[in-house]
C-alpha cells in the first residue's frame, strides 16, 4: 500500500501498477507544544520516516511549500520516532496514515502537556495550491488519540494498494472483487474502510486511469 503521490512521482511503472485505491491517509505532524504551525519546524530536528515512505514524500512537499530549508531529519520508523520524540531527541515527527492510527493511539493522555498535532488549516491548503499532488483537506476528530482533546486540521491523500506489473488480470480482478466481498467484515477491522466504496474506487480510477493495471481497468470501467 503506498500513497498515490508516491506512486505517481517514483519511477515505478515499468514495475508496479496501481491496483485497487483504498481510503485517505491524514498527515500527523506531532510535535512538541512550543512548535504550533508548520512554518515553525524552521530550525528543529524532525522525523520524516524512512527513505521512499509517504511520510518523507508528503515532508518534502511541506518544506517547500513553506520553505523550510533549515531542519534537521531524522528518518526512524516511526515506533522509534516516538520514543525520541517522548525523549526530546527529536522536536516533532510527520507520520502519513489513516486515523486512528494504533501507534498514536497507545500514548497515555499524560503526552497532552508535552506534544500535540500540528494543524495544516484548510486555508493554507488551498494558498500552497498542493491539489496536483492529489492532497485534500480534513479534520481529525477531538480525542482520535487520548492525548489529543481538540479537532485538528490537516491534509489527506488517498493510499492505493500496488501489484507487479506482471501479475495476471486474472489475478488482479480475484484481489480487487475479494476487497468489494469482504468490505463488511474490513469495517470492523478500521474505521477507515468505512469511507470506502466502489464508487469511490471506481471514482478514483477515472482521474487516473494511466496509473493501473490492465486487470483493474476490467473491474474498475
Amino acid at each position: 500500500i503506498l500513497e498515490s503521490m508516491t506512486l505517481a512521482n517514483l519511477d515505478l511503472k515499468e514495475k508496479i501498477r496501481a491496483i485497487l485505491p483504498l481510503y485517505n491517509e491524514e498527515v500527523h505532524i506531532i510535535a512538541k507544544k512550543s512548535i504550533k504551525k508548520v512554518s515553525d519546524l524552521k530550525g528543529h530536528k524532525v522525523n520524516i520516516g524512512p527513505k521512499n515512505s509517504g511520510s518523507e514524500g508528503t515532508a518534502s512537499i511541506l518544506f517547500k511549500a513553506f520553505e523550510i530549508l533549515d531542519v534537521n531529519v531524522d528518518q526512524a520508523p516511526a515506533a522509534e520516532a516516538i520514543d525520541k520524540l517522548k525523549q526530546g531527541k527529536i522536536d516533532a515527527m510527520i507520520l502519513t496514515a489513516g486515523a486512528p492510527v494504533a501507534l498514536l493511539e497507545s500514548l497515555p493522555a499524560s503526552l497532552k502537556k508535552k506534544i500535540h498535532l500540528v494543524p495544516i488549516k484548510k486555508e493554507e491548503f488551498e494558498k500552497l495550491n498542493l491539489g496536483s499532488f492529489h492532497y485534500g483537506s480534513s479534520t481529525i476528530p477531538a480525542k482520535t488519540y487520548p492525548w489529543q482533546p481538540k479537532a485538528v486540521e490537516t491534509l489527506v491523500i488517498p493510499s492505493v494498494l500496488l501489484g507487479d506489473k506482471g501479475l495476471s488480470s486474472t489475478s488482479v480482478q480475484k484481489i480487487i472483487n475479494a476487497v468489494f466481498k469482504h468490505l463488511d467484515e474490513l469495517k470492523e477491522k478500521h474505521p477507515k474502510w468505512k469511507n470506502f466504496s466502489k464508487e469511490y474506487a471506481q471514482g478514483f480510477y477515472q482521474i487516473n486511469k494511466d496509473l493501473f493495471h490492465e486487470g483493474a481497468k476490467k473491474v474498475l470501467e
